[in-house]
């Protein structure tokens, strides 16, 4: 009973310096969270433009790197796509350490004292009248934190919200989700749905492709310790799914082959010219194997006349076919654009909708193949994902908060009910429910840059991540001697101790041990599963295929999300933060 081991729990707490300023915006809201429309919360027809776009690139880096034939063209990608503050992330930013705190995150009475600590400690007030009877928030701060962090901040904040004064409601506060974990979860929703141990016997899929290269660290979960393992192999076979549909596109045998279809131009008169066509083919592959259904919410019900007009999407309107130089073709429904595709692109697409006839739902059963269905969808989460820590690396703000748009639609039909939530609120937040100056800074100051330089940039929860590691690292040398006033000393010390460190270092000419995990040669992995994939022909389009493990897949992940439920739900929220709006708490 003695000798037990102790729990402790304590916050810990990094600031950060924020490396774009808004101090050019306003201060006070701009509208009303009810004016919103669904095109702000929702993927839209330019956040479909900007996918696809972005897709075509990262599909790009892969082929350059792997097929022999597309080599000359590395130097036409965008490695760093570019974004309005490109060279701010480029820059080193400023990190503080600022301690432990006693407190368990948990209880809301101990998340009550340390987002009043933080308030009254780092938020600075000024008075609105001549007599400085009233106060209010001269800057508000953001506080960023996983998603439980935040919800029990929230949590906090929602009982002072009554309090009589804007200083006692913790108004300069503002709680905000962080990406990481966002991540990390999304990452396991893709394990969810695609890994399963009795799939061994379907070739190509996740499992029987994790036993071939001998993966044994990857396991059907991505959380926790779990995650590196299970976000390195996602990308590997993201990456052997891409060469094998490029060599299915160009009719190659083998990475070293030269395309027998598309073949490039014997001679391009220009860069451009050479540019131009190196991005159709991207494009035109990210149509026939990725963005074959619109990658839009399905139509299955609308909501009231209103939402239906504000998202366009969701209602049966002209839907138009977005494969290369085919745009001008114009169909009433899915069904018209589903038989197009097929007939005269001879690449698959799902039937949409839900009101088809018997005789509809045969006809689309026999265009059916399971197997591309299988790979397709698989492809767009994984390349939602990296696209997702893509936009984390360059810091690019705009697109990570844009991305959470899809996400939000995939953890909604996965049942994971808090980070949907949490995926709508930062939605409302950016375009009504703040400031326009501390929106932009929420968009634009979600990561950080530890060692400067171009796609250097990691989330503001990794980096904290890294803070406990290292302080855990120093308290552990003080074993049974160790209390809170200990730990919080040595956790305030984080800063100076690391570049004390790094001088010594430096001074005695050691090299530094990288804080990257090691990344092995996986060549020979990829190769392996791009064989297995070409053997049997998974991107080439097989009437009547499926899986045993993974029967009815449809190529749409959203395909069972009913887009009535989504509108009322995202309507029910926006009345109850109206309500929370006009009563002044924010």
């Amino acid at each position: 009973m003695i000798n037990q081991k102790k729990m402790y729990h304590w916050m810990i707490m990094v600031g950060n310096e924020e490396r774009v300023s808004a101090t050019h915006l306003p201060q006070e809201n701009r509208r009303s969270v009810l004016e919103v429309p669904l095109t702000d919360i929702l993927p839209n027809q330019n956040d479909k433009d900007h996918l696809r776009k972005e897709f075509a690139e990262l599909i790009g880096r892969v082929l350059v790197s792997h097929l022999q034939c597309l080599s000359p063209f590395r130097d036409l990608l965008q490695w760093h796509i570019p974004h309005a503050f490109s060279s701010e992330m480029t820059k080193k930013t400023d990190l503080t350490p600022l301690g432990l705190f006693d407190a368990d995150e948990k209880n809301i009475a101990d998340m009550i004292k340390v987002l009043g600590y933080i308030h009254d400690r780092y938020v600075p007030y000024v008075p609105t009248d001549v007599n400085g009877n009233v106060m209010k928030p001269a800057v508000k701060i953001i506080i960023t934190g996983d998603q439980l962090t935040k919800q029990n901040a929230d949590a906090a904040l929602r009982s002072v919200e009554n309090a009589n004064t804007l200083h006692g409601r913790l108004n300069g506060i503002v709680t905000a989700i962080a990406d990481f974990h966002c991540s990390m979860n999304f990452t396991d929703l893709i394990l969810k749905e695609y890994y399963k141990t009795t799939s061994n016997a379907d070739m190509g899929t996740l499992h029987q492709l994790r036993n071939i290269i001998n993966r044994r660290d990857v396991s059907a979960t991505a959380l926790g310790d779990k995650y590196r393992a299970s976000n390195t192999f996602i990308r590997d076979v993201t990456n052997a799914s891409i060469i094998a549909a490029a060599m299915h596109y160009f009719s190659m045998e083998n990475t070293k082959d030269t395309p027998k279809t598309h073949p490039p131009p014997a001679t391009f008169q220009s860069d451009l010219e050479k540019g131009n066509w190196i991005h159709t083919q991207l494009l035109n592959i990210v149509d026939m194997f990725v963005m074959n259904d619109n990658m839009v919410l399905p139509d299955r019900g609308t909501g009231d006349e209103e939402d239906t007009q504000a998202y366009p999407q969701a209602q049966n309107t002209p839907v138009k076919c977005d494969f290369q130089d085919c745009r001008s073709t114009a169909f009433k429904d899915h069904a018209g654009l589903t038989k197009h595709v097929i007939n005269c692109h001879n690449i698959f697409m799902a039937y949409h909708g839900e009101k088809t006839t018997r005789g509809v739902e045969s006809q689309g059963r026999q265009y059916t193949d399971g197997i591309f269905n299988y790979h397709s969808g698989f492809l767009k989460l994984a390349l939602l994902e990296q696209d997702f820590q893509d936009s984390i690396k360059e810091g690019d703000g705009q697109r990570t908060v844009r991305l959470w748009k899809y996400k939000m639609l995939h953890f909604k039909q996965a049942g994971r009910n808090k980070y949907s939530l949490e995926a709508l609120k930062l939605q409302l937040d950016v375009h009504a429910l703040l400031s326009p100056s501390v929106a932009h800074r929420l968009t634009w100051n979600r990561t950080i840059n530890v060692c400067g330089g171009a796609g250097n940039n990691i989330a503001l929860d990794l980096n904290c991540e890294h803070f406990v590691r290292l302080t855990k690292d120093l308290m552990a040398k003080q074993g049974a001697n160790m209390q809170f006033n200990i730990a919080k000393e040595i956790s305030r010390t984080i800063g100076e101790l690391t570049e004390l460190m790094t001088n010594f270092d430096q001074d005695c000419e050691i090299k530094p041990e990288s804080g990257l995990h090691a990344e092995p040669n996986k060549e020979a992995d990829i190769s392996e599963m791009v064989a297995v994939l070409q053997n049997n022909k998974v991107f080439r389009f097989t009437p009547g295929r499926t899986y045993t493990t993974f029967k009815n897949t449809t190529p749409n992940p959203l395909q069972q999300l009913n887009a009535a439920g989504v509108l009322q739900w995202i309507n029910e929220h926006k009345k109850k933060l109206h309500l929370k709006q006009v009563n002044g708490c924010f």
